[in-house]
């Protein structure tokens, strides 16, 4: 058997192709998944390809579970390493590890990874920015998150919170018992943003109509399954998604808020 194979193998070049290719492909998996491993990183056993994006994105848990896992399991109280594809993350929960981060050696953590959505208002989050440019963004926003404007927010966070307030006291005269928490603190969080960044009263607790919470709940609405596929080759292959022009986002809510901000500078000016 075995002298029928190499005669198979000395007369077929495809055969002799197909298995170097899939030899190397095997040492790449294996090189790739050693990464942590071999330097004694503690974290979750990958799957080849996709490595551990699968358990952060599984449908019957949510992300927080997925790094609550991490935490407790895989030494995330210190540090554990996962892969997301074949790119390996590292995951960090010690404090002083964390102001070497964020702080003392920030200058080497400076680029973060970001999703390429191929739409110009999202990729120019500071979030997706990278060197300079992010630099630049930094400078112009930092001085907004002073602890003085902060506080000259909060009248608007509590006249939300009196909405809220108000919200519930209709819902108990009407005999309700059962809330959607998730639902209310959503619209109550998006009432907030609303004023401080945008000056709108929207009240979409109470106002079940308001445009500005509609534009907001279908801006965060998740893609419908045909385009989940693409938002996989936006995280896999970056570069090809952009030459391709892919995008998943629904510009329409896009498009609305860039509205608004337009109207908001038109106002300023008046």
């Amino acid at each position: 058997m075995i002298a029928q194979l190499v005669s198979c193998l000395s007369t077929s070049p495809a055969v002799v192709l197909m298995v170097v290719l899939l030899s190397l492909v095997v040492l790449y998996f294996q090189h790739t998944y050693k990464f942590w491993e071999s330097r004694g990183v503690r974290g979750p056993k990958p799957v080849w390809f996709i490595g551990n994006i699968y358990a952060r994105l599984r449908p019957t848990h949510s992300l927080a579970e997925f790094d609550q896992m991490l935490y407790e399991k895989y030494g995330g109280k210190d540090m554990c390493g996962y892969y997301e594809f074949t790119q390996p993350c590292l995951m960090i929960g010690s404090p002083e590890l964390l102001k070497h981060v964020m702080v003392k050696d920030f200058d080497h953590f400076t680029d973060r990874s970001f999703v390429i959505f191929n739409e110009p208002v999202m990729d120019h989050m500071l979030l997706g920015l990278k060197g300079n440019l992010w630099k630049a963004v930094r400078s112009v926003m930092t001085p907004t998150f002073s602890s003085g404007k902060i506080k000259h927010t909060l009248q608007l966070v509590k006249d939300c919170a009196k909405n809220l307030v108000l919200y519930f006291n209709k819902e108990l005269d009407k005999r309700s018992s059962v809330f959607e928490m998730k639902e209310v603190y959503g619209k109550f969080t998006m009432d907030t943003i609303a004023s401080i960044a945008f000056g709108v009263n929207s009240d979409s607790l109470n106002n079940t109509q308001d445009e500005f919470s509609a534009a907001a709940a279908s801006f965060f609405k998740p893609p419908p399954k045909w385009k989940r596929p693409l938002l996989f080759m936006q995280f896999l292959w970056p570069h090809i998604a952009k030459m391709l022009h892919l995008n998943i986002v629904d510009r329409t809510p896009i498009h609305f808020f860039t509205k608004v901000k337009i109207f908001i500078g038109y106002m300023k000016e008046e």
